[in-house]
């Protein structure tokens, strides 16, 4: 009879228990001749000296030890006094003493990775023990650690070891023994690792068969092999049950149901097996998505957990930990992204507090918490959380590790989705690099890795990078073998890709139809790598004009991933199926069939309600606006078709101002360069074909206007951003509108989680609104709702006698086959006539010709200018002036015919150019009458327009105007110094240099400086403070704060990029290589004091200012910047952007206009001009008038002494802003 619970007796056993607290199990010896094991008063069998047993608890007297009877899986009790530690005879003392050293020293190694190191010593053990010791657990981890030492290398081999191991553990301690159970969990990770799932998952469901009937001291051990189990589940089927309707999960599930049964009656309901046995209940059934009782069976766990009595246990607070992880995955998947941030919020300060040294629950909370946020749209959020699971991997893991390798590539995954390319380039180059050394250049992730660099390169435009990348994944993937099947055709897709940006339809097509039979014999034209394939080959097949091809694939593709959609309404399924019916209607209308494709655009167009928040989600869905309006145009509803594209334009307009500010710069280039800018020009080719549609005329004038200068908006903001004012503000604002638009994309079903959903967008709406009105008192307007600035808004703006001449160089689309190779033309410049709000004018498209020969006639004529000086004192002015006018007359006839007809009403030209003709005056062009334009016109310059109408909010705090003039460039350099630079200057001394080298005096800015002062003060009526010598150094420019007028009288540079290695290479805005700046407004900028002193490049204050520190000063408010200096007005050229340079870097910071200069210019006629036009300012004309007042005066004075006005003299000066 067995006996009550606690009580002992000498000579009677006592009945099967639990353990005493803290007791682990271990192999000891029996120490006498014979003793019994017994259960209770009955014996059950008899040991002898020497005996060796595995003790697995004792009894709460400590006098009895639970024991496995040898050769039997059956339990009993021996006295604790009959058993001791193990002895070796003393014969065998050398062999032990040398045994000990080899373990030691093995392990030792083996803890360091050092696995080619430790594993002879190892196996130097195995065999002593193998002598000494046979059958003992010491052997059985000596035969664990020689299979862990050889997995990598050779994993047969350490198959063999590891399944001896298992076979010693299940010798000495039973199916049921925890050390069996850790041997066999080691075995399957064996296993797993070679992709031998199912025989994995029979063992451990095996093992978990013979747990489910004992819930004694395997219990914690049951959750681990659970845990394992649904890890390799994981892997057969997915995250959610897909294939045979979960199988797997509905077996475990039903388990899963038996084993909370069954704890709850042995243990009852609030108990840590129970409450682990539903909190895997929960999971599993969101795995099988059944997410409603999955909340409730974890809602349930949560509450008991959060019971005052058991909240401060250990091991609750552990399991809370993991429900509350369990939970946010329910949240997630029901798109209750605000919930599911929350609970892993909880999950992760629990976790801080419980999981001491063991980071890594932190790191699984914070990888959660950070996709969360993605999806949430929170990314500056999700960035910080990523930083710090990387911070953790590098403490926890070290910097030579695969986890931390995984962590920097999900870093660099983050960065590509924002678009950062830089960081996201940095990140993946580090985790590539990374398992290059800890897993070798052939393994499958270190080749995703490069992949992804690939990828990178791909979307900075970097194609032969790119390719020679993508090439090197493909050669690894081969000599990986089967386990880097899906990475082949991944590189094979992103080489598709590039042939495709190059146009090579023949090379691609054949490449993409290898590609596509590998995708079948390997995957199946179910799977996505198949799917994926097919799409880019159809592409490949429309633009090349192979539409019954395109359509045969497009027709299979869509019925299969239709089917997949019906069972598996997944974000990837809605994505395909969009892709395949987006392009399979595309190339009906390009085929001559439009009727057929409308039905299928609409369904394209409800796939994009199920895409979730992200920035390339939105531009998907604004471009299936623009194909729409082709398939209208296509099916002969010219009306409808404007319309679509009207819409499309102002969704784009909209995205940018909301994505694009505060965006790296080789981001918004990107954006600009492959979706706005190409599309921008597909649209307005449409009034390029019809010049003389009214309708078609306005509504494309507007498309123009919120066209141009998107990348500038988008600085421009990015600078408010940084502004203590708005950051916290401009941020919530935007993380708002994320919210909205991840709600907005999925409509709850259930009731209560639908109510949940309605209130929240309320609020959210509530939000946004309090928050763009505050920022509306400070910022740029850039956070409106509506960006759009309408034809009729900007007529409004226009002075009753002025024009707005619009240029656009586009390539020109053929709208009717917009698909295939055939539909780009040559670019052209095309001119946009707007008239002020009535006049009797229409707004006029014109095409004033090919835009190559224009370029080319105004690069000569620059040139020209820029040579004039020689030229002028061989031959003289006159001569000199009309050597010009063959080469300007030529230009004229170019830009001035095609225009002059429509301007004879006028007398203000307000111009708008785009790319080369930024870089000319337009005032010196030559008119009918032979006379310059100025001569005729009041002539300014401005962006795009919209600035006419989004006048930024005028500052109450405006500070007096300024003058920096006569910089000391070199202040602080010793007497010794080379003093080269101070020589003489002669009266046509020009403002400009050329890096390296050193800056000369320019007497003239002294003389202006004095010239223009009294002028300024009485234009403004203010006393105007005049920084000069040291004073005028860069430190004092940064201290500026809105100026109403601000002059820069010194040298001026622009320094000309680099040119590029490979055409197919240009190097990305914002990056350095080779010592080579290639960021514009770090290549531009104004030389003040201390410049030349030796050492001073690079310095904080190095007395130069760029055209990046310029972005950075505040001059909201400020009314007028003159640059009297060379160049200024010089830049990147970038078509719909302006000029990069530092007339746009001013206007970046705020300044309402801008006079700056395309040229080198003589310092005194510098000084004359710049005095002239302050001394029209202070006559009360506006600045334009004053500018060309000042330009007549020059061209007069200049006549009447030499006889010729040459416009190097006096038609640098340029004015762009406002008036």
């Amino acid at each position: 009879m067995a006996m009550v619970f606690g009580f002992t007796m000498q000579n009677s056993a006592p009945a099967q228990e639990s353990p005493a607290a803290g007791f682990k199990p271990l192999m000891m010896e029996v120490i006498v001749a014979e003793a019994p094991i017994k259960d209770g008063e009955s014996e059950l069998s008899r040991v002898r000296d020497r005996d060796r047993l595995w003790v697995f608890k004792l009894d709460e007297s400590k006098q009895w030890a639970c024991v496995k009877i040898p050769g039997s899986e059956q339990k009993g009790w021996i006295l604790l006094t009959h058993l001791g530690e193990r002895r070796f005879p003393e014969s065998a003392r050398p062999d032990v003493d040398r045994l000990r050293k080899l373990e030691k020293q093995g392990y030792a190694l083996k803890s360091k990775e050092q696995n080619v190191e430790a594993r002879p010593l190892l196996l130097e053990a195995l065999a002593i023990r193998e002598r000494l010791d046979p059958g003992s657990s010491e052997l059985a981890f000596l035969l664990r650690a020689i299979g862990q030492t050889l997995q990598r290398e050779d994993p047969a081999e350490s198959r063999r070891y590891l399944e001896r191991y298992v076979s010693v553990m299940r010798e000495l301690q039973g199916k049921t023994g925890a050390n069996f159970q850790i041997a066999v969990n080691t075995y399957v990770e064996s296993l797993s690792a070679s992709g031998e799932l199912d025989e994995s998952i029979a063992m451990l469901e095996g093992l978990l068969g013979v747990n489910a009937e004992t819930f004694d001291d395997a219990a914690l051990d049951m959750a681990d092999i659970r845990s394992k189990l649904m890890t390799l589940y994981r892997a057969a089927e997915g995250d959610f049950a897909r294939n045979q309707g979960g199988r797997l999960y509905t077996k475990m599930a039903a388990f899963l149901r038996q084993a909370v049964e069954r704890s709850t009656v042995l243990n009852g309901r609030v108990h840590p097996v129970t409450i682990g046995s539903l909190n895997s209940l929960g999971l599993i059934l969101t795995y099988l998505r059944d997410f409603k009782e999955a909340e409730h069976v974890l809602n349930e766990s949560l509450e008991m957990l959060s019971r005052p009595d058991v909240a401060s246990e250990a091991a609750h607070s552990k399991l809370r930990f993991a429900v509350l992880n369990n939970l946010a995955l329910v949240y997630e998947n029901t798109s209750r992204l605000d919930k599911a941030s929350l609970a892993l919020r909880d999950s992760l300060t629990l976790g801080r507090e419980v999981s001491g040294n063991d980071t890594r629950r932190l790191i699984t909370i914070l990888d959660n918490l950070a996709r969360v946020l993605r999806k949430t749209g929170v990314n500056s959020e999700a960035e910080i959380v990523l930083l710090e699971e990387l911070e953790l991997c590098r403490k926890t893991f070290g910097n030579e590790n695969m986890e931390t390798a995984k962590c920097l590539y999900a870093i660099g995954e983050h960065y590509l989705r924002t678009s950062e390319f830089g960081h996201s380039l940095r990140h993946f180059s580090e985790s590539l690099q990374m398992r290059e050394r800890v897993a070798g250049a052939d393994h499958t992730l270190t080749i995703q890795a490069l992949q992804s660099v690939a990828r990178v390169h791909l979307r900075l435009g970097s194609l032969n990078q790119a390719e020679q990348l993508a090439k090197d994944a493909l050669a690894r993937s081969a000599n990986a073998g089967e386990a880097s099947q899906r990475q082949s055709i991944w590189a094979r897709n992103t080489i598709l890709e590039i042939l495709t940006a190059r146009d090579d339809f023949d090379h691609g097509i054949s490449f993409g139809e290898e590609t596509l039979k590998l995708c079948e014999h390997q995957f199946g034209k179910e799977s996505q790598n198949y799917i994926d394939a097919s799409n880019i080959l159809a592409v490949l097949y429309i633009r090349a004009g192979r539409h019954a091809e395109a359509g045969t694939l497009l027709q299979s593709q869509t019925a299969t991933i239709r089917r997949l959609y019906e069972t598996d309404p997944s974000q990837a399924a809605a994505r395909s199926l969009f892709n395949s019916l987006n392009n399979l209607g595309m190339n009906l209308v390009a085929s001559g069939h439009p009727n057929d494709a409308i039905a299928l655009m609409t369904e394209a167009g409800q796939m994009t309600e199920r895409f979730e928040q992200s920035s390339s989600g939105e531009v998907v869905k604004n471009l299936l606006l623009l194909n729409n309006a082709y398939v209208r145009f296509a099916v002969g509803d010219e009306a409808g078709a404007c319309r679509l594209i009207q819409e499309y334009r102002q969704a784009e307009r909209s995205y940018a101002a909301q994505v694009l500010p505060g965006l790296p710069q080789d981001s918004v280039d990107d954006y600009l360069a492959t979706a706005f800018l190409p599309n921008l020009a597909r649209c307005l080719s449409l009034a390029y074909h019809r010049p003389d549609d009214g309708l078609l005329a306005t509504l494309s004038a507007g498309w123009l206007i919120n066209g141009k200068a998107v990348g500038q908006e988008a600085i421009a903001e990015g600078a408010l951003i940084n502004s203590p004012e708005t950051t916290l503000k401009v941020r919530e604002l935007r993380d708002v509108r994320s919210r909205l638009s991840q709600l907005a994309s999925f409509v709850q079903s259930d009731p209560d989680w639908r109510k949940e959903q309605i209130e929240q967008i309320a609020e959210l709406e509530s939000r946004e609104q309090t928050l763009t009105t505050d920022i509306a008192r400070h910022g740029l307007g850039l956070n409106q709702s509506n960006p759009w600035v309408s034809t009729g808004q900007l007529q409004e703006k226009l002075p009753f006698d002025a024009l707005l001449v619009n240029i656009a160089r586009i390539r020109v689309n053929n709208f009717a086959t917009n698909q295939d190779k055939y539909s780009w033309s040559n670019e052209r410049y095309v001119a946009w006539i707007i008239p002020s709000v009535g006049s009797p004018q229409p707004i006029r498209v014109i095409d004033l010709g090919e835009a190559e020969a224009i370029d080319g006639a105004v690069a000569t004529v620059r040139k020209q200018l820029t040579a004039s000086i020689p030229l002028i004192r061989e031959q003289g002015e006159s001569a000199a002036e009309q050597s010009l006018q063959e080469s300007l007359t030529s230009l004229s006839r170019m830009l001035l015919d095609p225009l002059m007809p429509y301007l004879t009403d006028s007398k203000e030209l307000i111009v708008s150019p785009d790319s080369e003709l930024w870089l000319l005056p337009w005032e010196i062009l030559r008119t009918a009458k032979e006379t310059y334009l100025v001569e005729e016109y009041r002539i300014r310059y401005i962006l795009s327009g919209r600035e006419l109408v989004l006048q930024p909010i005028k500052r109450a705090v405006v500070t007096e105007p300024i003058i920096f003039a006569d910089p000391d460039f070199d202040h602080m350099l010793a007497a010794s110094e080379d003093t080269d630079a101070l020589s003489p200057e002669s009266q046509d001394s020009t403002r400009s240099f050329n890096r390296p080298g050193k800056f000369s005096r320019l007497p003239g800015t002294a003389l202006e400086a004095a010239a223009i002062r009294p002028a300024l003060e009485a234009y403004t009526g203010q006393t105007v403070e005049l920084v000069t010598s040291r004073d005028a150094s860069d430190v004092r420019f940064k201290q500026l704060s809105r100026p109403r007028v601000l002059v820069l009288s010194t040298h001026g540079f622009f320094l000309s990029e680099p040119p590029a290695t490979n055409s197919q290479d240009q190097p990305s805005a914002g990056t350095i290589g080779n010592g080579r700046v290639f960021n514009p407004l770090l290549r531009c900028g104004l030389a003040l004091a201390g410049c030349n002193q030796p050492g001073a490049a690079g310095a904080v204050d190095d007395g130069i200012l760029t055209g990046l520190e310029i972005v950075g000063t505040d001059l909201r408010g400020t009314e007028l910047v003159v640059l009297s200096a060379c160049e200024t007005g010089v830049g990147d050229v970038r078509n719909g952007e302006g000029v990069a340079g530092l007339r746009q870097a001013f206007q970046l910071a705020g300044a309402e206009s801008v006079v700056s200069t395309l040229w080198q210019i003589p310092d005194q006629e510098t000084a004359r001009l710049m005095s002239d036009l302050f001394v029209n300012l202070t006559e009360g004309m506006n600045k334009s008038a004053a500018l060309r007042t000042a330009q007549l005066t020059r061209i007069t004075a200049r006549r009447e002494r030499f006889g010729a006005a040459h416009p190097f003299f006096w038609a640098a000066f340029t004015l762009t802003g406002q008036e």
